[in-house]
């Protein structure tokens, strides 16, 4: 069943990897006029939490730096538009990091997994838990992507 969600997200992110083609790092920034966020916001803050919800809570060392993950945690907005550089590393993350989290769950990186209770009240217990969840929130950033592009 994990492989079966990562290849969900994997098809998911690779949409998402697209817009880097269609858009313009100023169009990415952008936060229309109702929204609180942007696109690049939106891809940051999935690759956060899936960071937290995959490696951290099963005591792992975070493959994004701390800065990178204090501006796109839960409860953040974007502060000022990303560099080029910034955007870049964004895209990466979305083509790479599913490859490096297949990879840990087959060598057994998970096993000790604290569980999480989620502010929707959804429990996570193990890696399995954490991944099926993420399926569900790239989804969400997805409707909202879908939205922010009605206005870039």
């Amino acid at each position: 069943m994990i492989t079966t969600n990562i290849g969900i997200i994997s098809h998911i992110r690779s949409n998402y990897v697209k817009l880097f083609d269609l858009y313009s790092t100023e169009q990415l920034n952008k936060v229309p006029e109702g929204f609180n966020n942007n696109i690049l916001w939106n891809l940051g803050h999935l690759l956060v939490t899936d960071e937290i919800m995959f490696y951290q809570a099963a005591g792992r060392p975070a493959n994004l730096d701390e800065q990178f993950i204090a501006r796109f945690r839960r409860g953040t907005r974007p502060e000022g538009a990303l560099s080029e550089a910034d955007t870049e590393k964004i895209k990466q993350e979305m083509q790479h990091a599913l490859l490096r989290v297949q990879e840990d769950h087959q060598q057994g990186k998970f096993a000790a997994y604290t569980p999480m209770t989620l502010s929707s009240g959804i429990v996570i217990n193990n890696i399995g838990d954490a991944i099926a969840f993420a399926g569900y929130h790239h989804g969400l950033h997805t409707a909202a992507i879908n939205n922010l592009r009605k206005f870039i």
